[in-house]
């Protein structure tokens, strides 16, 4: 897939304060920043539990802690007339029902979902916490301000560019950082730490 841009805007705040309410539960939703507004066109549920969509222009964002396997359920006010799902690679198959579309994600990973040409939804499947196997690299290697006082695009671009493709993931730790326009390649993986926001 090509990559495509997308601009943080106060919407990207990713707060690690949910926990378990009890072993059922196959996602932990990462608390919604008081910043953030959500969508009014799409809803986002997994097994009748609603997963906090953002909206930020024509682009809405999710993330949450994948624990097992876990159905999707993207609903639309507006008819649905289209929708792909990338990454290909993925072979995640859609299923739609009207203005419904139904799919499962079975591991952590990132996942475009394009309706009608010019909506997408961008879900963030993270690993939990403690079961990353993958190699992490911190921005803060890169020498960036997490105070949020100065712009940092270029630095957390120059760190998406090292990782995209390399398999390690690229965690940003508590902190804000604030950025303008960025590039992100369909094979990048990002984390958000707890109390990490990126801000634009």
């Amino acid at each position: 897939m090509k990559p495509f841009s997308i601009f943080f805007a106060l919407v990207f705040s990713l707060l690690l304060s949910s926990c378990l309410s009890n072993a059922d539960n196959k996602f932990i939703d990462l608390a919604e920043n008081t910043m953030a507004v959500p969508s009014t066109l799409f809803s986002l549920k997994s097994e009748g539990k609603e997963i906090f969509l953002e909206k930020y222009k024509s682009y809405y964002y999710a993330n949450f802690e994948i624990l097992s396997s876990l159905p999707i359920t993207i609903s639309s006010t507006e008819p649905i007339k289209e929708f792909e799902i990338s990454p290909v690679s993925y072979g995640i198959k859609g299923v739609q029902d009207e203005n419904t579309i139904h799919f499962t994600i079975d591991k952590p990973g990132y996942v475009m979902v394009r309706i009608n040409e010019d909506q997408r939804i961008f879900i963030f499947a993270d690993p939990p916490e403690d079961a990353h196997d993958l190699e992490t690299v911190s921005i803060l290697e890169f020498d960036i301000d997490r105070s949020g006082a100065g712009v940092q695009t270029t630095i957390i671009q120059q760190a998406l560019d090292e990782i995209s493709g390399s398999g390690k993931i690229l965690d940003f730790p508590s902190g804000i950082y604030k950025t303008g326009l960025l590039s992100i390649k369909s094979n990048s993986k990002i984390h958000l730490s707890a109390g990490a926001v990126l801000m634009g």
